[in-house]
């Protein structure tokens, strides 16, 4: 589910004033930190996505093609090992390209975000504890099944921020994001499972087929 819309837009405090030089650097460190330095959460979570989906790509291009040369000749191929291990080379080409390219865009929006916020062009709406706790508490809710989905981090923030405001929530906005967070949710829910699904079909059928089991 995504964050909120502009979760990290609208007025800042005065004294928040983020160099774009520590903001680059923190994302030189680490894509995603320069985000989250600028207290922009939703721009550092969805760094911090793309470098996790980025890390686990790696170490399938380094296991197949050591899972082709350890599986004994007499044992019919893992599923695409042997297409890993003749393209090893273009895979890390391909791979050290998305990981340069991820963290220059990162370190990029970082320095520019940074020199926005300076000069107050965007502005930040929540403190960096307070977007966590929205995010967290959505997170949470949304281990619920069938109910999370009706609490999306859009939900919850319109929620607390009533709460904290003492007024009553804002129905529009609540039905808007509600609905969105909701679909978004569902066809995340839907792609993940697909994905795992058809992975673990595919290598328990290969180890079915390994230990001559009868399918």
């Amino acid at each position: 589910m995504s964050p909120p819309e502009n979760f990290g837009a609208a007025r800042p405090p005065s004294d928040f004033r983020p160099s774009p030089a520590g903001a680059g650097c923190w994302s030189a460190l680490l894509p995603g930190a320069g985000q989250h330095y600028n207290r922009q959460l939703d721009r550092a979570l969805l760094c911090w996505s793309l470098l996790g989906a980025l890390l686990g790509t790696g170490l399938w291009v380094l296991f197949l093609p050591a899972l082709a040369g350890w599986v004994p000749a007499a044992w019919p191929r893992p599923p695409l090992a042997d297409l890993a291990r003749l393209y090893q080379d273009r895979l890390w080409a391909t791979w050290w390209t998305l990981a340069v390219l991820l963290w220059t865009v990162s370190i990029v929006d970082a320095v520019r975000s940074a020199r926005r916020i300076g000069v107050g062009e965007l502005t930040v709406r929540y403190s960096l504890h307070r977007q966590w706790v929205h995010f967290v508490s959505s997170q949470l809710l949304g281990l619920i099944p069938f109910a999370g989905f009706l609490f999306p981090p859009q939900v919850v923030a319109e929620a607390l921020d009533a709460a904290a405001e003492r007024r009553a929530p804002d129905r529009r906005k609540l039905v808007q994001e509600g609905a969105r967070g909701v679909l978004e949710g569902v066809l995340a829910q839907l792609v993940t499972l697909a994905v795992l699904a058809l992975t673990l079909c595919w290598w328990v059928w290969w180890l079915l087929r390994a230990l001559r089991v009868p399918i």
